[in-house]
């Protein structure tokens, strides 16, 4: 079914009155908005310290392009939103343990910047806001299977276990976000978790540029009021069959696990995923970094 709706001129940055979703019942919707030429060539306004945190957008504008991509254990839909048209590709997941909450409930904060700001950076976004929907709902680092998704994914240190699943890729959860970004194929790959001791702070994966990027996102959280980020190169345990060794190490995608702090203040947190992203969009026109194609397959 097609609907027309008429918003206000202003919501949209002046780029016209009408946007046309177009809805299954049974599917999130797929929405088409314009801009302006001279929207997509505005270069984002710095993010200034000290922002009254009423003034940080706390929901996300309709208009991008968003699709579920799988389902869960439980038959939850995993929905990738994508923002911006640009050459340089970032994949980003809000939550993968279920229990780690303060990068997900940032995300609506980031959003907004994200649709407005993608472009100009010369980037495309995708969004996976909640790959972990069943662990989510019940407070539970696992999915519905009590199998950690940061455990099973095809890297050459994968070990089967009943806790880390049977075979790479056995959770759906996993299987759904591993065929959406191969087919993506992100320059960049930046994960939100959050920790009980030592954090805030950015570990990296992969060749360069992922720790001058995970230093980017740091100095640019920190900066904006959003805690005392560092760069911590080396989480001190192992961790077989996770993302980061996967995509960094086995894979060669420069990759960013951002953790919060579990109590991270939402006003600070929010703070920290919109400079940190800035900081990483920014930082990703270095020579060093390598674009998709340019990898091997």
């Amino acid at each position: 079914m097609t609907r027309t709706l008429l918003v206000a001129a202003l919501f949209l940055g002046g780029c016209g009155t009408t946007l046309t979703v177009v809805s299954d019942p049974s599917e999130p919707p797929v929405v088409a908005i314009c801009k302006t030429p001279a929207e997509r060539a505005a270069r984002p306004a710095p993010m200034v310290a000290g922002t009254p945190v009423g003034r940080i957008p706390t929901t996300a504008p309709p208009g991008f392009p968003a699709g579920t991509i799988g389902r869960s254990v439980n038959g939850e839909p995993i929905v990738a939103t994508d923002f911006g048209s640009g050459p340089a590709r970032v994949y980003l997941i809000g939550l993968i343990h279920g229990s780690e909450t303060p990068g997900l409930e940032a995300l609506p904060a980031l959003q907004p910047t994200l649709a407005h700001e993608a472009d100009a950076w010369g980037a495309t976004v995708r969004v996976v806001a909640n790959m972990n929907p069943d662990g989510h709902a019940r407070k539970r680092r696992g999915n519905a299977r009590g199998v950690d998704l940061n455990r099973n994914w095809p890297a050459s240190n994968f070990r089967p276990s009943r806790s880390w699943g049977r075979e790479p890729a056995s959770e759906p959860e996993v299987a759904a976000v591993l065929a959406d970004m191969r087919s993506f194929r992100p320059d960049v790959l930046i994960v939100f978790h959050s920790i009980s001791r030592g954090g805030p702070f950015v570990n990296f994966d992969g060749p360069h540029p992922a720790p001058r990027l995970a230093a980017a996102f740091a100095d640019a959280a920190r900066a904006a009021g959003g805690g005392d980020w560092t760069v911590v190169p080396d989480m001190g345990y192992p961790t077989p069959g996770s993302l980061g060794t996967w995509a960094g190490i086995d894979s060669g995608i420069p990759t960013l696990t951002i953790e919060f702090e579990s109590r991270h203040p939402h006003d600070a947190a929010a703070r920290a995923t919109i400079a940190g992203v800035r900081g990483v969009l920014r930082a990703m026109d270095g020579p060093d970094t390598v674009r998709a194609e340019e990898r091997s397959p």
